[in-house]
């Protein structure tokens, strides 16, 4: 009886390379995964459908996000499958440093779909390191609370994320002047399946300093003022800076022939001139009889 047909079959899986899985998949731009996969599947086919039992478990699977230098490791916990879906549970995805973030949810293999979260109250996903394609390095460590949400050909990613204070920045402003800060604060932040990202929130900088040389004079530093910030407003290339830092400074003056000396603060704004790219101009007017350095 056609109507009552049932069938089983299985399938053993030894080294199975991750990338012909994720080569149907549309991932975000810049998402790079790789490793391998153990395990054993059944399916069961009847006249109602497929339905799949089993688990694999992950060996050496990793992903990278360019250009941020992102590199995670997931961890080697058996993957299970239950009626068409691919269940996570509390499955770990490192950063550096022994963090990680826990990983529960599915894949319905049927549909297509996945709904995924992602948390962890303390996770560095990447130690920056300096190079071309950014003009920022330095440690990252955040809260996140991420889900992965959608068809697999258009999956979008939102997370909610707690800059700890521990994160140490420093942003190029050019070939020789910089901002170093520490930071503390809030972003939500979205990924779109086109690879583009979202980002609003304030993160306060709550230390640091701008090393910065005006032309012809030698590079200083100038602290950056407890009520800095960055605030995020959409485009993640793009953020607002309010950020001013001070230097004291003297200087010896000569009126009606008389040379004093004279205490006075110098200012520097640090401000956005166009994708990933800062520039400095003074804050206030120095006193009339100071000639200010020259801007790079």
């Amino acid at each position: 009886d056609e109507a009552g047909y049932r069938y089983q079959a299985s399938a053993d899986i030894s080294d199975f390379p991750l990338s012909v899985i994720t080569s149907s998949i549309e991932l975000p731009s810049g998402l790079d995964p790789g490793g391998r996969i153990d395990g054993k599947v059944i399916a069961d086919i009847d006249s109602s459908g497929i339905s799949l039992s089993g688990e694999v478990l992950p060996k050496e699977v990793r992903m990278s996000l360019s250009p941020y230098g992102v590199g995670l490791a997931l961890g080697e916990v058996p993957i299970l499958f239950k009626d068409m879906r691919v269940l996570l549970n509390d499955m770990p995805l490192y950063g550096i440093d022994s963090t990680r973030l826990l990983i529960n949810g599915f894949f319905d293999i049927g549909n297509m779909y996945a709904d995924i979260t992602a948390n962890s109250a303390a996770f560095k996903p990447t130690a920056l390191a300096r190079n071309d394609s950014l003009p920022f390095y330095g440690n990252l460590e955040a809260g996140i609370n991420a889900m992965i949400s959608g068809p697999a050909d258009s999956l979008t990613i939102h997370s909610d994320i707690d800059v700890l204070p521990v994160t140490d920045i420093t942003y190029i402003i050019d070939d020789k002047n910089s901002a170093n800060a520490k930071a503390s604060g809030t972003l939500a932040m979205d990924i779109t399946p086109e690879g583009d990202i979202r980002a609003n929130g304030i993160i306060g900088i709550i230390g640091g300093e701008i090393r910065y040389s005006p032309q012809y004079y030698p590079l200083e530093p100038f602290q950056i003022s407890k009520d800095s910030y960055i605030r995020f407003d959409g485009d993640i290339t793009n953020p607002i800076l309010g950020i001013t830092a001070t230097q004291p400074a003297k200087a010896t003056v000569k009126t009606s022939g008389v040379s004093r000396q004279v205490d006075f603060t110098v200012g520097l704004i640090l401000f956005q001139k166009q994708k990933y790219r800062s520039g400095v101009r003074y804050k206030t007017p120095l006193p009339i009889y100071i000639k200010a350095p020259a801007i790079a």
